[in-house]
């Protein structure tokens, strides 16, 4: 893979690239997409929806999968219609119902789609045993990044490049998912990791609790850095994250965080002010200068830069989702031209 060879892509880029490829999608074409959050309701999640639909009655191989979490909570603090259950209520309400028919509808036309890892007792944990994994592949071209099919306002950003190599283990690893309805049996407890070439692997978190390649990855990238650290996400990345970035602050690389301002949070704000809080006793000032302004939007990119390489998927590199037992998937690509490309194209969006 080349740095010049990848296209980097805003959220409502990413949602009409991906609507505009799978409308070419011909039959016996292969078209996979993996998210956790999936709604329709959103305009050009709709679009996405009807190219599906449509691809499958041409007779393309359709696999699309997102979490059981778009049912187990309800935004706002307040949990979702699965959450009392181990599968869905006949009489859903709006807007669950009509995801549920979204679905439906892409299945009708030989789709093959799958709500993963529902519960397997009623008031289960909702953060628990989540796919947090965003992918898609349509032909040879793959789609790896932090975008859920939700809402285009976010700040985030995917990679898009064509090998069929890379597309072959994509494909077959949401095939699997769906097949399994399960990201734990899917995976048997084992992160995975594929060679693209000899500077870029992709990577997969089983969602096994505690356990994480993609954040030792992380965490490599960031003890090795010389020069600077450049990391996105959407809270302050507090714990050992932290720890290693005082790290490498104290010998001298230039460190960079962005992250939301807690404001964004809804009902989970006053945890997000406190967290801020007890970080900033024990991190270096700089740390926290990069925090967006009140009125900008969910800063939901996961991007980790370095002046060797860069590291980019659905993973906040934090140790929260790995103590749930989050199943995740990341892009590393050791080449200094990517990681530029990379950096500047999320600060573009930030600064905006």
């Amino acid at each position: 893979m080349k740095a010049n060879d990848v296209r980097l892509l805003t959220t409502a880029e990413y949602f009409r690239d991906l609507a505009r490829m799978i409308s070419t999608a011909k039959k016996g074409d292969r078209v996979a997409v993996a998210t956790m959050s999936f709604r329709p309701e959103q305009p050009l999640v709709h679009a996405i929806t009807n190219e599906l639909e449509a691809a499958a009655r041409r007779g393309a191989n359709v696999y699309v999968t997102m979490d059981a979490y778009e049912f187990l909570k309800a935004g706002q603090g307040k949990p979702g219609p699965l959450w009392p259950h181990t599968e869905l209520p006949k009489n859903l309400r709006e807007p669950f119902r009509g995801r549920v028919a979204a679905f439906e509808r892409i299945s009708a036309a030989g789709g093959h789609c799958v709500i993963t890892n529902m519960p397997k007792r009623p008031f289960s944990p909702i953060h628990g045993g989540r796919s947090h994994i965003k992918t898609a592949v349509i032909g040879d071209a793959v789609y790896i990044g932090g975008c859920n099919l939700n809402d285009a306002s976010r700040l985030d950003i995917m990679a898009r490049w064509h090998d069929r190599k890379a597309a072959d283990w994509a494909f077959d690893t949401v095939r699997e998912i769906v097949e399994h309805k399960s990201t734990q049996e899917a995976f048997g407890g084992k992160d995975r990791s594929m060679t693209v070439d000899s500077k870029t692997k992709l990577l997969v978190d089983a969602g096994v609790p505690k356990q994480s390649t993609i954040l030792q990855n992380a965490y490599q990238l960031i003890d090795e850095a010389e020069d600077h650290v450049f990391l996105t996400c959407q809270y302050f990345p507090g714990g050992t994250t932290a720890r290693h970035l005082k790290a490498a602050f104290n010998r001298g690389v230039q460190v960079t965080i962005c992250y939301s301002h807690p404001s964004v949070h809804g009902t989970e704000a006053p945890a997000h002010y406190l967290y801020a809080l007890k970080e900033r006793t024990r991190m270096p000032k700089n740390f926290f200068v990069n925090r967006l302004v009140r009125d900008r939007p969910l800063l939901h990119a996961k991007v980790l830069c370095t002046e060797k390489g860069a590291m980019l998927g659905s993973h906040n590199y934090v140790v929260q989702g790995v103590n749930f037992g989050t199943a995740e998937i990341a892009l590393r690509c050791n080449m200094p031209d990517f990681s530029k490309k990379l950096r500047a194209a999320i600060q573009q969006q930030i600064s905006a």
